[in-house]
């Protein structure tokens, strides 16, 4: 998947009726993806877009790191 269309599905799933498990709004997503599709960057920044990214994704990665966590190591077998 391309960052594009990793920080479109993002968006589209922050701006869905009621998502509250982030403190991330939609548009975090969709600036980036503006900036990626030509249209510059919206919100002003001397730090490369990637890490940009990477930052915004910090609380979700989070989140599923410690979900695996949680999971077990193997499928039961029954």
């Amino acid at each position: 998947m391309s960052m594009a269309e990793l920080l479109d599905k993002a968006g589209r799933y922050t701006d869905g009726q009621g998502y509250d498990r982030v403190d991330e709004e939609c548009e975090a997503f969709f600036y980036l993806l503006n900036e990626i599709d030509g249209g510059g960057p919206t919100r002003k920044s001397n730090r490369p877009l990637m890490n940009r990214v990477d930052e915004l994704f910090a609380p979700f990665a989070s989140v599923a790191r410690a979900a695996l966590r949680e999971l077990p190591d193997e499928p039961s077998a029954e």
